[in-house]
């Protein structure tokens, strides 16, 4: 589906905390994750948007279907009464479109970066050689398909899964790192590849 609807959740009025609020994860595992089962979602995005002092919210991104969304808003809407968030906001996500306003904008980045044209709109970062970043071309339509499916049917499951099994967010940043070790080995990438992706900048 093209058109997705995002509940932005805003958790404190003003954003006031000045630090990473660690409780969302809790607010997440106790209030979203029952609305998802209940639903069964399949598709679902959430991300967590947070400047100190300035911003503190939860988007929280599912498909724009009739029965999907009355129920969203009817649990956001208790959750408001509860007091458990301040309050939300709509609008429309269009998963294709931020894909490939995210594929271009990285490219722009890449090119002020590298100092040099990426000649074609399908690209990819296919390795390192000599501590130079290698570029090669790849069909659009794929690249932009692949990352619209990480978007929509990938990262969901697995933030659900993680949430449900562990009760609390882990700190320990070894056991964070040997978690990405273990989901890159699982889909089959080597320790090259594994430390390229590491040591390629999130642009």
């Amino acid at each position: 589906m093209n058109k997705w609807q995002e509940f932005r959740l805003i958790i404190t009025h003003e954003a006031k905390r000045k630090v990473w609020p660690k409780d969302n994860y809790d607010l997440i595992r106790s209030s979203l994750l029952p609305i998802i089962n209940q639903i069964d979602l399949e598709e679902f995005l959430i991300l967590n948007y947070f400047q100190p002092g300035r911003e503190d919210l939860i988007r929280f991104r599912v498909p724009a279907e009739t029965q999907i969304l009355q129920i969203v808003k009817e649990h956001l809407d208790n959750l408001k009464i509860k007091g458990i968030i301040h309050d939300y906001e709509e609008e429309v996500w269009e998963p294709a479109k931020d894909a490939s306003n995210r594929i271009n904008s990285a490219k722009a980045k890449l090119e002020q970066g590298f100092k040099t044209r990426i000649e074609t709109t399908g690209w990819q970062i296919v390795g390192k050689t000599n501590s130079q970043w290698m570029i090669s071309s790849i069909d659009y339509g794929k690249k932009l398909s692949d990352f619209n499916t990480i978007l929509t049917r990938v990262v969901g499951r697995c933030t659900k899964a993680f949430i449900e099994e562990l009760g609390e967010r882990p700190i320990d940043r070894w056991l964070m790192s040997l978690f990405i070790h273990l989901l890159l080995n699982s889909i089959c990438c080597s320790k090259v590849e594994e430390r390229e992706i590491r040591d390629f900048p999130y642009v």
